[in-house]
């Protein structure tokens, strides 16, 4: 036809991304040359006539082979640029996690530090955990305390619960009626109210959401002296006391979890001696009680 020239493309025994020359047709295959058609602008002034054979000088092969180890190269890169998205991956990841643990997320745990032996240890975590705690929110809990209907049986009402891994703090009661308190996360217990009708199941007769800050209790060394300090997870002081060679010995302090002081006493080798006193929120006292041992 009129206004077309030949140039050759030779193609590699193999491409990039594992294509092998045998899957190639044989007109394909090493050695062969496809010829690729281009169509060349006609010269001004004439025509074409379809019965006229224009034919052009033949051009010069064009050397299209990729060099050796090219395929490679490029899956190489390929690898490269995907390990470098897994980590920008891991990293946004981590920074969420972080974001979202900053602003006190449902069921936050405290640091595994303010659980430490090291004294030292626990003032820097609690010193730190003063400015950055935030507390879990109480709307979650409102939703599961409003789902529990009076009347359910026990077993019922704890298999509900178990959902949100709740861990079992403290039952009081007699053999009609019981309470049991369960601890959902670092803020908030559940109180169970139960009542146990004459030879029929446990049943639930109320629930209550209770606000009572954890505190993060750690057994002192042996024959420990000093004064021992624990604390919640929002980084108050929970108690201080005095040992002496292992045992308590000397004044207790234990504090609320905004800072104010609700409970003050002694201690003599290890047992409560004198007067313990309790103090309401205010500061006034709320009431005392008497430890001395009566007298044989």
């Amino acid at each position: 036809m009129p206004g077309f020239s030949r140039h050759f493309l030779a193609l590699p025994p193999a491409l990039a991304g594992g294509l092998q020359a045998k899957h190639l047709p044989s007109r394909l295959q090493p050695g062969f040359s496809c010829h690729v058609k281009r169509r060349s602008p006609a010269k001004a002034g004439s025509r074409a006539s379809p019965n006229h054979n224009h034919r052009l000088k033949p051009v010069a092969k064009r050397n299209c082979r990729l060099k050796p180890g090219m395929g490679r190269n490029i899956a190489s890169a390929v690898k490269c640029w995907q390990s470098v998205f897994m980590e920008m991956r891991f990293s946004l990841l981590m920074i969420a996690f972080l974001v979202i643990s900053a602003n006190g997320s449902p069921g936050a745990s405290y640091p595994s530090d303010l659980g430490s032996s090291l004294q030292q240890t626990r003032d820097t975590v609690a010193k730190s955990l003063r400015t950055t705690y935030r507390p879990p929110s109480r709307a979650r809990w409102e939703a599961v305390v409003a789902s529990l209907k009076a009347g359910e049986r026990k077993e019922k009402v704890i298999e509900q619960l178990r959902a949100f891994n709740p861990t079992y703090e403290l039952g009081d009661g007699n053999d009609r009626d019981f309470d049991e308190l369960y601890r959902l996360d670092d803020l908030w217990v559940i109180r169970l109210s139960f009542h146990t009708p004459a030879n029929k199941p446990d049943t639930l007769s109320g629930c209550e959401l209770l606000e009572s800050m954890r505190d993060v209790w750690v057994e002192p060394p042996p024959n420990f002296t000093g004064t021992w300090v624990i604390y919640y997870v929002n980084g108050e002081r929970s108690s201080e006391t005095h040992y002496r060679d292992g045992r308590r010995d000397g004044e207790e302090i234990g504090y609320s979890p905004f800072g104010r002081v609700s409970r003050r006493g002694y201690y003599k080798k290890g047992d409560q001696v004198g007067t313990w006193t309790w103090y309401d929120k205010d500061g006034s006292i709320c009431r005392t009680e008497n430890r001395d041992k009566p007298s044989r």
